[in-house]
């Protein structure tokens, strides 16, 4: 299984430091939204998820992605201007990253 994210703040999250990752987003809402929807546009982050990846580690990054937008839907950030995680297939990761290789890509559950 791959991840496409926008989610930022995932290192606060890993830390623990919630608050920290929560003024993150509400900041990050404000700049997509209001200061300068026109400049700012969320940057997709592919997390390939192969062989040397545990599946328990897999389901850590989830969780961590899903706890990333759900930060998002707490700052009031629109989903038009910030999309949610979602789970890619090989060719679709293959596609935004074609210096992955193929072999051992886990598809989306």
């Amino acid at each position: 299984m791959e991840f496409q994210a926008g989610s930022r703040g995932l290192r606060y999250l890993a830390n623990g430091q919630l608050p920290v990752a929560r003024e993150c987003a509400v900041e990050r809402g404000i700049l997509l939204t209001r200061t300068a929807p026109h400049l700012v546009h969320p940057l997709p982050m592919v997390l390939p998820l192969g062989p040397m990846v545990a599946q328990e580690q897999g389901a850590i990054a989830a969780v961590g992605l899903r706890l990333g937008d759900a930060l998002r839907v707490g700052a009031h950030t629109p989903r038009g201007a910030q999309p949610a995680p979602r789970r890619l297939s090989p060719t679709e990761a293959l596609e935004l990253a074609p210096g992955l290789h193929r072999q051992g890509l886990r598809p989306g559950d």
